[in-house]
């Protein structure tokens, strides 16, 4: 075999060293973890439930600018029309509940918060 050349080995001086190594351990059993983890993804769910009321809303306005209701099901067109307009007000309540969920998105930091203050201190740290 050929002989190898030795490495050059480049040396640095060590003025000073800090360590910020400090951790944080949390111990939870695992149906609390699975119930914290379930009512983060419920709340999660609800910020993009906007979606549905939102383009209900897109369908009925269509519907109420563009149709001429006329009787039908033995229904008068006035209660066809008074229906859709209900339908339009139901989905604009709706719309409005779900976009003041949308602004309460929750955080991996409160989730972990909400983790944290679920579990009493341990008397030993």
């Amino acid at each position: 075999m050929s002989e190898q050349a030795p490495l050059k080995k480049d040396t640095v001086d060590v003025v000073n060293t800090y360590e910020n190594t400090q951790q944080d351990v949390i111990r939870i059993t695992e149906d609390k973890l699975v119930l914290k983890l379930r009512n983060f993804l419920e709340r999660l769910q609800k910020c993009y439930e906007w979606h549905l009321p939102a383009s209900y809303l897109v369908g009925i306005a269509l519907t109420l600018t563009t149709a001429d209701f006329k009787d039908a099901l033995k229904v008068p067109k006035e209660v066809w029309n008074s229906f859709f307009l209900f339908l339009t007000v139901l989905c604009v309540f709706s719309l409005a509940k779900a976009l003041v969920y949308r602004k309460k998105k929750p955080t991996i930091e409160e989730l972990v918060n909400d983790i944290k203050n679920s579990i009493k201190p341990d008397a030993g740290s």
